[in-house]
């Protein structure tokens, strides 16, 4: 609520008038709060697998990651979904090898995580889509199982859609759709681009190498490999599980071009984790190296998430908003009509004409939108082309020509029209 706002701005403030990073603090006790019962869970259930040595190396690597904690401070229900991914994974272990006198047990589980799941963020899709399958190949084909399985996921299936039939009966279907955010890119050499992104959001912050990323993470994925005919035969099913959620991610983009969220990544990595604490206890008999090698690589993306693109986007964006509103102020009259290609800069400029106490009209090429209107031979006072996320098509580009309108301000993700005044 408003009061826990106030109380953490509070501390952060405090904390930043004694030279403090009031940011860790917050992220501290938000994910602290919103998360412990998952690591918990995460803990208890890789122990249980693993044992205490893996088990804590594990949890480190994962308490301390950059995405796993943004995530789970923001509102929206990702600390949610984190947990339920969490207690999936013992749903589906319990399955696929569990005894079969419990099976019952995590049959009910199994359908109680894939609800509150998909309800707590429908990003939850993604693992519903890779899991479902995954189950559907792997239990045994008969009664016993198979049938039960097959009217869990039909009862889930429901269950889900009674939650969510409010949405669907207001037109909700785009909304839920860009909840799960799937995103066809045009080119494959965004591939690139793509996974230097991911390295931003979930190791070293802005501008990390991938020259180093990919090698290491094909000897960490053959290394797996390795492992997973080297150990006992309980450990190699949970290692089997985490290293199809790993890779499946790679081979969507790879085979169909479907970017997968960012967001996806923040669960995604929790099976790197167990990967990767498997691959270090098993290397490493002396106990030393794989808690400090772990804790290094904790403390080292927690300190540079100060610098990662995740934490810090919204803030360049709001700085060229702010730009943009103050040149549009600048070079037109007291009443201006505006055309906005960008989501994300409307409100920011509608805020900014407002605390100057200006009038503003903007309008927008989409449909969802109040101040939908669609692109035209209306002379605006200026015209804002997001270049990043909205592709200006011909017609567009060429009304702005012919009405002559004059570009004073371009940047990597936005472009300002300002109408010429005779």
């Amino acid at each position: 609520g408003p009061e826990k706002v106030i109380f953490i701005s509070q501390k952060v403030r405090n904390l930043s008038s004694i030279h403090s990073s009031g940011c860790y603090f917050m992220r501290i006790n938000n994910n602290k709060t919103l998360t412990t019962p998952a690591l918990l869970v995460f803990f208890l259930f890789v122990k249980r697998v693993f044992g205490n040595y893996t088990a804590f190396i594990a949890l480190i690597m994962s308490a301390l990651s950059g995405s796993f904690y943004f995530f789970s401070i923001l509102g929206r229900g990702y600390g949610l979904m984190l947990f339920f991914v969490i207690l999936s994974m013992v749903a589906w272990y319990g399955l696929l090898f569990g005894n079969e006198k419990h099976r019952g047990i995590f049959l009910r589980l199994y359908v109680f995580c894939t609800v509150l799941g998909l309800y707590s963020s429908f990003a939850f899709i993604y693992i519903c889509a890779l899991n479902i399958p995954l189950l559907f190949i792997s239990l045994p084909k008969n009664k016993v199982v198979f049938k039960p399985f097959i009217v869990a996921n039909l009862t889930a299936f429901i269950i889900v859609t009674i939650l969510y039939l409010p949405m669907i009966l207001g037109g909700g279907i785009t909304v839920l759709s860009s909840a799960a955010d799937v995103a066809f890119i045009d080119s494959r050499g965004n591939f690139w681009l793509y996974l230097n992104r991911l390295a931003d959001w979930l190791i070293l912050g802005n501008g990390a190498a991938l020259f180093w990323l990919i090698p290491t993470f094909t000897i960490l994925f053959f290394a797996s490999i390795f492992i997973l005919f080297k150990t006992e035969i309980k450990k190699q099913k949970l290692l089997y599980i985490s290293l199809i959620n790993w890779i499946a991610p790679f081979l969507l983009f790879m085979i169909t071009s479907i970017e997968v969220p960012f967001r996806v990544w923040s669960y995604v990595q929790l099976f790197f984790f167990i990967i990767a604490a498997a691959i270090l206890t098993k290397l490493f008999k002396n106990r030393i190296i794989p808690y400090f090698v772990s804790i290094s690589i904790a403390i080292f993306t927690f300190y540079t998430s100060e610098n990662h693109y995740f934490m810090n986007w919204s803030a360049n964006l709001d700085r060229d908003s702010k730009k943009i509103a103050e040149l549009i102020m600048q070079k037109t009259d007291s009443l201006n009509n505006v055309y906005c290609f960008s989501r994300y800069d409307k409100p920011l400029l509608e805020y900014y004409f407002q605390i100057n106490e200006k009038k503003v009209n903007i309008y927008m090429p989409f449909i969802e939108s109040h101040n939908y209107r669609p692109f035209s031979e209306t002379v605006y006072d200026a015209v804002l082309l997001d270049t990043e996320d909205y592709k200006v098509n011909s017609t567009d580009l060429d009304i702005i020509n012919r009405l002559n309108y004059q570009l004073v301000y371009t940047d990597k993700r936005l472009k300002l029209y300002i109408r010429k005044i005779k």
